[in-house]
């Protein structure tokens, strides 16, 4: 097998371009508000009006469900791609003269993915179970992370792992009967754009976790949770705050002596400003346990945009698009935006968090994406057995 490489000689389609100038107007739209949103009064100043919004229940519905589905969605686009691999290889091996083990036992792959599927869907339901009413910090019934009732999340942790067991099945039936059955599945095809996108997925995840346990910034909601704590209180919720100040396992606010964690955090908070020192977060502010789960930059917004690799590698790639593909990429970039407004809404995120996220990411996925525009890989089965 020839692992050489060439140059392509083939002029950019049309809807390349129009893919390039979108994703150039997207970088350009986050880098003026990145520069502006380094000004920490004008990040505080976005969160505030952003945060207007929760008080409406459609937009808390909505909101929270982008939070949940953000952290969540990219495993199920993991196995497409994985499973893209798996299916490359059985069909590699049955297409040749020879007889092998793969060749023979092709119901292998079928276990394979009856397997993948049924263990991911009771990984699902056991965690879903788990997360229903599970203690924030505000007792049964109370959601500390939201200030609400925890009927919000309950509500959404069910429809999203609605959403996954369906869209895994489907993702999987077309993977494995519509996608394998076309004539150039294994020429420089498929099998490379889910090498490309689990590649993205490698490296940005690493910078993610990095960058998040390094600078260890607090979400907005933490710089105010004493605020939101009154709010509670006013709202006739004495007994989650309550609970909230005897428990001391959930820290979300600021310490002031008396290890409750129930006050606003002081001074301002830009992403560039290191909480405590790198990987070692002041003791005193809101804790986490992981270096992921800290603010700064967007695992949501990095999530998404390798969701949209999937989409748009598979989608367009060397083929034409037809109306539903064109329908199908629409809808993402409606989900690219809505994930955007969504974790700031819900106090989340600080839209600086947002455009620095969209800034390193989407070079890195259009350098990974154009570098096998202009090389490919030759004779990859590619033979005629």
């Amino acid at each position: 097998m020839n692992n050489q490489f060439k140059l392509k000689n083939k002029k950019i389609k049309p809807v390349s371009i129009l893919i390039i100038l979108f994703v150039g107007f997207l970088f350009l739209i986050s880098l003026i508000g990145f520069i502006f949103t380094s000004f920490y009064t004008i990040d505080l100043k976005l969160a505030i009006f952003f945060e207007k919004g929760f008080k409406y229940e459609i937009v808390r519905y909505w909101s929270i469900f982008y939070d949940i589905l953000g952290t969540t969605e990219l495993m199920v686009f993991i196995l497409f791609n994985i499973m893209v691999l798996i299916e490359s290889w059985f069909l590699l091996k049955s297409k040749t003269k020879k007889d092998n083990f793969w060749k023979k036992n092709k119901w292998i792959l079928k276990l394979v993915y009856i397997t993948v599927y049924v263990v991911f869907v009771v990984i699902k339901c056991i965690t879903t179970y788990f997360k229903i009413n599970a203690d924030n910090g505000f007792g049964y019934g109370g959601d500390a992370i939201y200030l609400l009732s925890s009927k919000y999340r309950n509500i959404c942790l069910i429809v999203s792992l609605v959403i996954h067991c369906i869209g895994l099945f489907v993702g999987f039936y077309i993977i494995h009967y519509k996608f394998k059955n076309d004539p150039i599945y294994l020429v420089d095809k498929y099998w490379i754009q889910a090498v490309k996108i689990l590649f993205i997925v490698l490296i940005s995840y690493t910078i993610l976790v990095l960058l998040k346990g390094m600078t260890s910034r607090p979400y907005y909601y933490n710089i105010i949770y004493g605020d939101l704590l009154k709010q509670v209180k006013l709202n006739g919720h004495n007994d989650w705050v309550d609970h909230y100040l005897n428990q001391s396992t959930f820290k979300h606010g600021f310490n002031i002596g008396d290890n409750k964690y129930a006050n606003n955090i002081p001074g301002e908070w830009p992403w560039y400003r290191i909480n405590g020192g790198l990987f070692r977060p002041d003791k005193n502010l809101v804790q986490f346990k992981h270096w992921f789960d800290w603010a700064f930059p967007s695992g949501h917004i990095g999530a998404t945009l390798i969701v949209g690799c999937t989409f748009f590698y598979f989608l367009t790639n060397n083929q034409k698009l037809t109306p539903l593909k064109i329908t199908l990429l629409a809808l993402y970039f409606l989900h690219l935006v809505s994930m955007s407004f969504a974790i700031v809404v819900n106090r989340g995120h600080w839209v600086s968090d947002i455009t620095f996220t969209y800034l390193w990411l989407l070079p890195l996925i259009f350098l990974t994406h154009f570098f096998n525009s202009f090389f490919k890989f030759k004779d990859i089965g590619c033979k005629k057995y």
